[in-house]
């Protein structure tokens, strides 16, 4: 996995000092979270997949149709939620 400028802030024992390549990868980043279509509209007629995933004290869905995202979600979970089966 390549380590961008952001995810290098997050290294533990890593000073933070913002820098103009930091601030070049967050512009980036937002532009392509709000210019880049993300999710479509279910279409009636067609089946869906849902995928899961539990991760420790985290649980992440995702709802598609024919390869494309028609939601997500994902949070953590509450200390009781994680002593359930999966």
């Amino acid at each position: 996995m390549i380590a961008t400028p952001s995810t290098q802030l997050t290294r533990k024992n890593k000073k933070w000092v913002w820098s103009e390549e930091y601030e070049g990868s967050f512009q980036e980043l937002k532009r392509r979270l709000t210019i880049t279509l993300v999710l479509t509209l279910p279409l009636g007629t067609k089946g869906f997949v849902v995928y899961s995933n539990v991760l420790g004290k985290e649980l992440g869905c995702v709802l598609m149709q024919q390869v494309k995202v028609i939601a997500y979600t994902s949070r953590q979970l509450k200390m009781h939620e994680a002593n359930y089966p999966v």
